[in-house]
């Protein structure tokens, strides 16, 4: 880790068993100064809320990295939802992926009843305080008992292409889309169709964005990982390709996007070792 001080913290926290068939993580974002933040491509949909303000978002996947203005002080919460998965939830107006990469509009207008929820965990449900956010902890678990209450229903997912899904999160997801579709008896063609549909990314731009954030994620921790080790890891011919595939996903090579959070205090405790259970409830 940086021996600076951290301008901001970013910090993950699994999900309450009950809410991991759609929930991967929630998460919690401070600005102890103000600037620009970098966040690294994200191939779910995510819920995010602002409690100062009380204004819930939801934003689509992007394979692209995108960056933020964050005012000292600045304090976000959220969920990151499993890819593939938003169609479950209960919807005021249908919800196609595809057409959501790279958006962001104000939640309630979509999905009232996870918008409802995170305004109750925010404020204070529980009646523990009138600011629960002040204690990760009080608000995770807040949280956790709001989103359980949220009407989720598995039968509107494509479960063969979640399978897919859940093959490529897994951090040796080297399985290829012929693989894929063979297993699961379609066209490389239908399972493209189908993988975009579900998910709003192809499986190449899902699978690039997919790596390019385990390999950031690994390189902003004291691992100790050089950028050759970490190409490795991660399934790049050599660290030319993770370089070239950085380019263009971030815009910048890899070490001068690290350096570029390196200021952010990073607690990544979110599940990396996925495994798909069919999303229904335990």
């Amino acid at each position: 880790m940086n021996s600076h001080r951290p301008t901001a913290t970013y910090e993950e926290f699994a999900p309450d068993p009950e809410l991991q068939h759609w929930v991967a993580y929630s998460w919690r974002f401070r600005a102890v100064e103000g600037g620009r933040h970098p966040i690294p491509p994200e191939t779910g949909f995510t819920v995010s809320a602002i409690p100062d303000l009380g204004f819930v978002s939801l934003r689509g996947p992007h394979d692209r990295a995108i960056e933020v203005d964050a005012p000292p002080g600045l304090e976000v919460v959220g969920i990151r939802l499993w890819p593939g998965t938003i169609s479950g939830l209960d919807t005021r107006a249908r919800i196609d992926p595809v057409e959501w990469v790279g958006r962001e509009e104000p939640a309630e207008a979509w999905l009232p009843s996870v918008t409802a929820s995170m305004l109750r965990a925010i404020a204070g449900a529980d009646g523990e305080s009138d600011h629960p956010v002040s204690s990760t902890e009080r608000f995770t678990k807040s949280l956790d008992r709001a989103l359980v209450d949220v009407d989720f229903e598995p039968r509107r997912l494509d479960h063969d292409i979640l399978v897919a899904v859940f093959r490529l999160l897994a951090p040796a997801g080297a399985a290829t889309v012929t693989d894929l579709a063979d297993e699961l008896h379609l066209s490389t063609r239908q399972f493209r169709r189908r993988f975009r549909r579900a998910v709003g990314l192809s499986p190449r731009a899902f699978r690039r964005a997919r790596r390019i954030r385990l390999a950031l994620e690994q390189a902003v921790l004291p691992s100790g990982a050089t950028w050759i080790d970490l190409a490795g890891t991660h399934g790049y011919a050599d660290q030319a390709h993770l370089c070239r595939e950085f380019r263009r996903t971030t815009g910048r090579s890899p070490g001068v996007y690290v350096e570029a959070v390196r200021h952010i205090e990073h607690h990544l405790t979110g599940d990396r070792n996925v495994q798909y259970k069919g999303a229904t409830r335990s």
